[in-house]
């Protein structure tokens, strides 16, 4: 049996963490063991600048709220 493979300074190679979501998949391709797995540098580009946009806001119109005001007929001098 062979021994387990080691990375810098003799400890073994540390796993990356699996990362979540759409940024985190570009990161889990970039760390493929072979370069020809790897995204190329213009796919690399447009899912970031994908990524970087600001998602649209939904579109919100304001709503009148009733005038609650007193009218020209309220008020003290009304009632009397």
């Amino acid at each position: 049996m062979s021994p387990p493979p080691t990375g810098q300074y003799g400890y073994p190679p540390a796993t990356p963490s699996r990362a979540s979501g759409a940024f985190g998949q570009v990161i889990m391709q970039l760390l493929c063991k072979e370069p020809e797995s790897r995204p190329v540098r213009g796919e690399i580009r447009q899912t970031l600048t994908a990524l970087a946009r600001p998602a649209a806001a939904p579109v919100t119109r304001p709503r009148r709220s009733p005038d609650l005001r007193p009218g020209p007929d309220a008020g003290p001098s009304a009632s009397s």
